[in-house]
């Protein structure tokens, strides 16, 4: 019997541990399950209470910045899946969507 003693990386691990939060954009799939999410979030009713601010852009082309997400039906399609929980003890970090993109991006008084 051999044991082989240290990391192994699985492809279709959740990017959750690769990636900083505050770096998401682009195209973005919600998730049914969360199991099937790079990252679970938790909708803020407040701009001020959330990690990130979004701002959902029209285009795919104009997510290009921190706190842009362009909304996909497709999860083939997507840069990020993001599964939206209604529970915070679940969530890796808060988001809250705002209507003006100066807004969005990620917010350090959290």
């Amino acid at each position: 019997m051999i044991f082989l003693f240290g990391a192994w990386t699985n492809p279709q691990a959740p990017k959750r541990d690769s990636l900083d939060f505050c770096q998401i954009h682009g195209s973005i799939y919600f998730a049914k399950k969360a199991s099937e999410a790079d990252y679970i979030c938790f909708i803020e009713s407040q701009e001020v209470s959330a990690n990130l601010v979004i701002y959902k852009e029209i285009a795919p082309n104009h997510a290009n910045q921190l706190g842009k997400w362009f909304i996909v039906d497709d999860p083939r399609l997507a840069d990020y899946v993001i599964y939206l929980s209604p529970n915070i003890s679940e969530a890796d970090f808060t988001i809250a969507f705002t209507q003006t993109e100066s807004f969005s991006g990620c917010n350090t008084n959290n």
